[in-house]
């Protein structure tokens, strides 16, 4: 392999890296709190997703097509 890919090669492999802890620490905020929560505005309440969910779902898409791209 030509060392150029092997430099791209590892830049994405430590990006998977950074990726697969924040996935952890994101798991471990949506275990403890939940994937919704209810949300008070004066009187009102309405359940909306935990900021900590969406961000999950966003950043396990961009893990996934990380992944393929070395696999």
């Amino acid at each position: 392999m030509p060392e150029s890919k092997r430099e791209v090669a590892k830049e994405l492999i430590e990006r998977i890296a950074f990726m697969t802890i924040q996935l952890e620490i994101l798991e471990d905020t949506i275990k403890t709190k939940g994937p919704t929560y209810t949300y008070k505005n004066g009187s009102q309440k309405m359940l909306i997703e935990n900021p900590a969910q969406k961000s999950y779902n966003t950043t396990m898409n961009r893990y996934t097509a990380a992944y393929g791209k070395i696999v």
